[in-house]
């Protein structure tokens, strides 16, 4: 493995939101495929670059969910540093997930995402 020279401090941030990317896949599925016998379709990969470190995912989206995960993430890309401590404080007590929060609140951190349709699927991709 290549090292980098990631501060050890934000070692330890990005690990932890890259955890929290890899259950919100799962959970997603368990609810939305739950009576379906289908198995998740998902991409996940990180690579490390020099002084930065980039993590990949992909996940197949039910049609009826594009628009509410869309309103999502619009949502928390709007917000402020400050509204931002205030939908993690909200999200820690409604138990909701906290990824997009923690990346956002990253200093250096940039994350992109869009919503695709290929063929009838539509997919996340970060």
């Amino acid at each position: 493995m290549e090292r980098t020279s990631i501060e050890k401090i934000n070692q330890k941030k990005i690990f932890t939101a890259i955890i929290e990317l890899i259950q919100n896949i799962p959970e997603y599925y368990e609810i939305a495929y739950k009576n379906l016998p289908c198995y998740p379709d998902v991409y996940f990969k990180v690579d490390f670059n020099h002084n930065s470190l980039e993590v990949k995912t992909a996940n197949k989206l039910k049609a009826k969910d594009v628009q509410k995960l869309s309103a999502l993430f619009d949502a928390i890309f709007s917000l402020s540093k400050a509204d931002l401590d205030v939908e993690r404080s909200k999200a820690i007590r409604e138990g909701k997930s906290l990824g997009l929060i923690m990346i956002r609140r990253m200093e250096k951190a940039k994350l992109d995402y869009s919503i695709q349709q290929i063929g009838e699927d539509h997919w996340l991709k970060n």
